[in-house]
């Protein structure tokens, strides 16, 4: 759905379109690699002390790599994927969990308000357009910038074809008339999910001030207590478990939700690098790089939430509802 279908260039080789696909396996098999031997080797904590002969060091290495060279790798990796995984919590879940449901609440403008308002900006381009040829009508070189200016209009004017088509198409159509008639019930789906995001941004910050507070980062801010019981996500969980299985189908629902706000998160801030913009995740015009990396973050994303559950409902994570005397 989010794809922009390219047709192949018929007039590029096969072996070139293949090698350029094999630089992005190669790519991905070179950061496997280098950290799984960076987390082989990062076991020791401290550069190891061999006295003995050449072959003799070689050999205690080799043995210490196969005793816990494997588990330390996985370890390693995990832990680098989790860190990205934060990452992509801070940037895109973040602004997905106020964003997202305000798309529910937010009223949506008319179909003939739709069209009014991307005529205008198709008038603006046009004049910004001619504006720029009579600039250049002489024949000179057109600058970097007035050149990139240009490219840029020809993709809006592609863009404002496309959504004049969808929302000519829409306009009369019966899902717009049940979106119409379910208006009131969007409304309250979207403050549920508003007191939902803020529901679950408490527990997560009452959990940090807790650890914050009752650990320090020599115990690398472990709780063996919880000292702050005002979690409305561990409370809500914890209780609900007793009747089965309603906690499963609720832990189901925040994670779809945490999901579901992450993907509509990269979909509206877009893929940067830095301070550099590097592609749109816009429906049906999204490249396949863009999807690539859309997936990876998603990916990164779901190795964290582990993280991220035993900070927004650590009782529920660890005990669940049962108690030790």
């Amino acid at each position: 759905w989010y794809q922009r279908r390219v047709r192949a260039d018929d007039n590029t080789p096969a072996a070139d379109r293949m090698c350029s696909a094999l630089k992005y396996s190669l790519v991905f098999v070179f950061l496997v690699v280098s950290l799984l031997m960076v987390g082989a080797f990062v076991q020791f904590g401290s550069i190891p002390n061999f006295n003995g002969t050449i072959i003799d060091d070689l050999d205690s290495l080799g043995d210490q790599i196969k005793t816990k060279g494997v588990e330390s790798a996985l370890s390693f990796t995990i832990s680098v994927l989790t860190v990205l995984g934060l990452f992509v919590y801070i940037v895109y879940t973040a602004y997905g969990l106020s964003a997202f449901p305000f798309n529910f609440i937010k009223t949506r403008a008319s179909a003939a308000a739709e069209l009014n308002r991307l005529r205008v900006e198709q008038i603006a381009r046009e004049e910004k357009e001619r504006q720029l040829a009579a600039k250049y009508a002489d024949g000179r070189p057109v600058i970097p910038s007035d050149r990139r200016l240009l490219q840029k209009i020809a993709k809006d004017k592609e863009r404002y074809n496309e959504l004049q088509r969808a929302v000519e198409t829409e306009e009369g159509s019966c899902m717009r008339k049940v979106l119409i008639c379910c208006r009131p019930f969007s409304v309250l789906l979207g403050i549920f999910l508003s007191l939902l995001s803020l529901a679950f941004m408490t527990s997560v910050t009452v959990t940090l001030v807790d650890k914050y507070v009752h650990s320090n980062y020599t115990l690398g801010y472990v709780l063996t207590t919880i000292h702050y019981e005002y979690s409305p996500i561990n409370y809500i969980l914890t209780y609900s478990q007793r009747v089965f299985p309603l906690d499963y189908v609720l832990v189901l629902l925040l994670v779809f939700y945490i999901a579901s706000c992450t993907v509509n998160g990269i979909r509206r801030i877009g893929i940067w690098f830095l301070w550099i913009k590097m592609f749109e995740v816009v429906p049906g015009r999204t490249m396949p790089q863009a999807l690539l990396l859309l997936s990876a973050f998603f990916s990164y994303a779901m190795v964290a939430l582990n993280q991220l559950m035993l900070v927004a409902m650590p009782t529920y994570s660890t005990y669940g509802s049962q108690h030790y005397m």
